[in-house]
């Protein structure tokens, strides 16, 4: 299979900040790093784009950057990068999970009506949050389904309750 590699030095009297900043989109494009700060990714045309950008990137900071494609590495099969990157994904899940779990906790609390809100807010925020490791989930970890499904009865029971919570009071007679 091919793969994507990137690798970089920034030199040693550089700011932090750059080096932060590559570390983050390296984060957001779903590189996983082997030893020696070789960042991987499957080879695919926008991750390309995406590495020949950080290299750049790299060079105005004074560094210097290399991006290879490599049909295989030497000691390390594809099944290996590849369970690799789904440890990594599983990681994203598993904290995605725990706030998950945190906020259907909440849930089950006896709400105050002007508390539902929130929690949609709170809701759609993990929904975009999951939507960004999908993204980069290349190889389906496990984890991604079960994090949806729970994401999805999170939906219901949310609704579910904003349904039972309007209460509809009856009419008095009117009377002259």
């Amino acid at each position: 299979m091919p793969w994507l590699v990137f690798s970089y030095s920034l030199p040693s009297k550089a700011q932090s900040s750059p080096r932060v900043a590559l570390w983050r989109r390296l984060r957001r494009l779903g590189a996983i790093t082997l030893t020696g700060g070789i960042h991987v990714l499957p080879s695919r045309e926008e991750d390309v784009e995406a590495f020949q950008w950080l290299a750049e990137e790299v060079q105005q900071a004074k560094g210097e950057a290399v991006v290879m494609r490599v049909e295989q590495f030497e000691g390390l099969t594809d099944a290996d990068l590849i369970e690799r990157f789904r440890r990594a994904r599983a990681q994203d899940y598993t904290a995605l999970e725990a706030q998950a779990s945190a906020l259907e906790e909440r849930l089950r609390a006896r709400l105050k009506p002007e508390e539902r809100p929130r929690l949609r807010e709170r809701l759609e925020r993990l929904r975009r949050q999951h939507a960004e490791v999908a993204r980069i989930d290349f190889f389906d970890a496990p984890e991604g389904s079960l994090v949806a499904a729970h994401l999805a009865r999170i939906a219901q029971a949310l609704a579910a309750g904003e349904a039972s919570s309007t209460t509809i009071v009856p009419a008095r007679p009117f009377v002259v």
